[in-house]
């Protein structure tokens, strides 16, 4: 899918929506991250970058609230899924990620994406079996 960067909002608002790590520059992986997220949230291609930039701000408010923001702890904040500490290990290994380290916040939202187009396809799975039953 192509991402229309015509928006509502102003450029610099824009910057300052995929400026994730708010270091004053938008690199490849801030701006793959938010894209991927505003396509996976949104459904869209157009980007509102107000809207957006709402959803980012409570994403980062979560992300703040975690005490040590380890994957475990960033995984566990949001899942509906019981999840056991191999469990943790196991994805740490497959996406090359210390369990031990605090995520940044892209990674955090990298994370939060793949989770939940994870959990969602896991509790898919599960409703079509029991609906088979």
């Amino acid at each position: 899918a192509v991402v229309s960067t015509q928006s509502t909002g102003d450029p610099g608002q824009a910057a300052q929506v995929l400026d994730l790590d708010q270091d004053g520059r938008v690199d490849v992986r801030e701006y793959v991250v938010t894209m991927a997220l505003f396509l996976h949230w949104y459904k869209t291609t157009e980007m509102d970058f107000p809207k957006l930039q709402s959803k980012i701000h409570a994403m980062r408010k979560r992300y703040e609230s975690l005490s040590t923001g380890t994957l475990g702890e960033v995984i566990r904040s949001f899942s509906k899924l019981l999840v056991t500490d191999s469990l943790i290990d196991n994805i740490a290994t497959i996406i090359m990620c210390d369990n031990e380290g605090r995520l940044t916040f892209p990674e955090f939202l990298s994370v939060y994406k793949f989770w939940e187009e994870m959990e969602s396809a896991l509790l898919e799975v599960q409703h079509t079996s029991e609906s088979d039953i």
